[in-house]
């Protein structure tokens, strides 16, 4: 959330109001973590900054990756992170991108196909390690 230009900061899936009430960062079980590394260690893992605001800016995006310390900025996850949140389950993002705030459009055009594809392939694989 925004206030007094200066950005306050709230648990994924938390309403952004008044304090945060739990620890900011969800962290994926550490046990998960291992395994996944583990059997595939091609996966990259990191940190995800979700917001219900569009960040379609180079320079605040840069900004945002140098404070937080992540690798994605999105407005998707918050969502699946709020109805975890909710339920009291673990959640696990997947997320391939296909565009980058501020770049043409046409880019994201030619990957999304690719991008959900490379979901889907990485969510079976990581199906697979729990079967």
């Amino acid at each position: 959330a925004l206030k007094n230009e200066k950005i306050k900061i709230f648990r994924a899936g938390q309403i952004p109001l008044g304090d945060s009430k739990n620890v900011i960062e969800f962290s994926l079980n550490s046990e998960i973590k291992q395994m996944i590394k583990l059997k595939l260690p091609e996966i990259k893992m990191g940190k995800i900054l979700t917001a219900d605001t569009y960040v379609n800016c180079i320079k605040t995006r840069e900004n945002l990756f140098k404070k937080f310390g992540a690798q994605v900025v999105d407005m998707e996850s918050a969502a699946v992170a709020q109805v975890s949140e909710q339920f009291e389950k673990n959640s696990i993002i997947i997320r391939s991108v296909c565009d980058f705030a501020g770049i043409d459009k046409k880019i994201y055009s030619n990957n999304f196909n690719r991008a959900a594809k490379k979901s889907f392939e990485t969510l079976k694989k990581i199906l697979k390690i729990f079967n």
